[in-house]
């Protein structure tokens, strides 16, 4: 999954450090040194999460956003009652 997200450093000054808080449990972010974030794991819970990403300059220039997203619970598929598992499984 792919959330653009996009933040400029307009002042001149390189080293834009991007930071992600309140992500649920199982998943973590990574800042990629080139102004993206990974976000990787398998996420504890299920359902529509909030999370902040927080950018700042070397020149003490910052700024953040919130990111919403839904997370789908996994479903894992039970075997037909007749124990017969069909061609497409």
């Amino acid at each position: 999954m792919t959330t653009p997200v996009l933040f400029a450093d307009d002042n001149g000054v390189s080293g834009l450090n991007l930071v992600v808080t309140g992500l649920p449990a199982g998943l973590t972010a990574t800042n990629n040194n080139n102004g993206t974030v990974t976000i990787t794991g398998t996420p504890a819970t299920s359902g529509t999460v909030t999370f902040i990403v927080a950018a700042t300059d070397a020149g003490s220039g910052s700024a953040n956003t919130s990111v919403s997203l839904t997370i789908n619970a996994h479903v894992i598929p039970q075997p037909p009652a007749n124990g017969v598992m069909p061609e497409s499984w």
